[in-house]
């Protein structure tokens, strides 16, 4: 059974090891990339909820006594 030299084993571990940062790499960028989507996606979705939380003026003309239930502030 022929030995490895220490040069031909080292060769082998240093592709080993490219391959891993490599591989590594690769997941890294992709994980920023989903965290960064579902971050966008929850802000647009916050920011849609929060402008269309705000109650109609007119329903709060006709229902004067639901303004305090409410607890809505006035602009």
């Amino acid at each position: 059974m022929p030995s490895l030299s220490d040069e031909e084993e080292l060769g082998e571990y240093q592709g080993d090891l490219e391959d891993l940062s490599t591989r590594e790499l690769l997941v890294g960028t992709r994980m920023k990339m989903v965290y960064s989507l579902v971050l966008q996606m929850l802000g647009k979705s916050l920011f849609m909820n929060r402008q269309n939380n705000s109650l109609p003026q007119d329903y709060l003309e006709a229902h004067p006594s639901k303004k305090d239930e409410l607890n809505v502030r006035e602009p």
